[in-house]
């Protein structure tokens, strides 16, 4: 009884951890999607302020 709560908890605790890896990975995907244009416009305003 105890040991199968014990391997409930962790196969929980194991889906929340991989829920977090995923999640953090889709962010960074679209963080890096989302700031490389903005990067790009500083520099193609910086290059033509210049």
């Amino acid at each position: 009884m105890n040991r199968k709560k014990l391997i409930r908890d962790l196969l929980f605790i194991r889906r929340i951890l991989f829920g977090l890896v995923i999640f953090s990975l889709l962010f960074f995907l679209y963080f890096r999607e989302f700031v490389s244009p903005l990067i790009f416009l500083c520099k193609a305003l910086c290059f033509l302020s210049r």
